[in-house]
């Protein structure tokens, strides 16, 4: 791969987080296109008004080319008081496989995800609630500040009492595999993959080189005023 072409690795890549709004349609290259729409909870915004069910979308970062589980929490639409869980862990995300064979492009080999889904009970959701209440989800001032692609955090989303919220936990301040929420979902995930574990990072870990033009897949996402951009 020559130079010019190195060089339109990251212009692509952001092109594909940032492309499209997030419509509930979860196929692994719609998501992927439409990645930041999905972390803001943009579905989940325009159905989050007075009298609305309560739901939760929950995104753990395990560095994004490696590992990304993602938990949505929504009313079952075909069950009175059933609520479904929703899990993808996807991994290996690099988009170099993407323009590896530039005349024939597999779109969905690098981000394919396992799938996992579950009915819980209303009762199972108070407990999350619950546990999202002892965890401080609800505590403390908002969060103003830029995320990693290469850190390890939690973000969570959820429209409560047709009210709109955004927090992200952040490793080392959270230990993130201990939080009460995220026991919850792993006893409701079946994708039977190990989480990646918190550890210190750096660019030259991951990438190998401190040529920032080699740091294909590393962006930020902004998380200011209850909005992730």
């Amino acid at each position: 791969m020559n130079r010019f072409r190195i060089s339109l690795i990251p212009v692509v890549f952001s092109l594909f987080l940032t492309a499209c709004t997030f419509d509930g349609f979860r196929h692994p290259v719609v998501l992927k296109f439409s990645w930041f729409s999905y972390l803001n909870g943009d579905d989940m915004r325009d159905r989050c008004v007075s009298g609305a069910p309560d739901e939760f979308r929950f995104v753990y970062n395990g560095i994004y080319t490696e590992q990304v589980r993602m938990y949505d929490v929504f009313p079952d639409p075909a069950e009175a008081g059933q609520y479904l869980v929703e899990a993808r862990v996807s991994g290996d995300g690099d988009v170099r496989s993407v323009l590896r064979e530039l005349s024939r492009p597999n779109l969905f080999a690098p981000w394919r995800t396992v799938d996992s889904k579950v009915n819980i009970r209303a009762k199972d959701v108070e407990k999350l609630k619950l546990s999202l209440r002892s965890d401080g989800y609800f505590s403390g001032r908002a969060y103003q500040g830029d995320l990693s692609s290469i850190q390890f955090y939690w973000l969570v989303l959820g429209c409560f009492g047709g009210e709109f919220h955004v927090k992200p936990f952040l490793w080392p301040g959270s230990s993130l595999l201990d939080l009460d929420f995220a026991k919850l979902l792993s006893s409701w995930e079946f994708t039977e993959i190990t989480v990646n574990p918190p550890l210190e990072t750096t660019l030259f870990e991951i990438y190998g080189t401190n040529d920032e033009e080699d740091h294909h897949n590393h962006f930020f996402i902004k998380v200011r005023n209850n909005r992730v951009n």
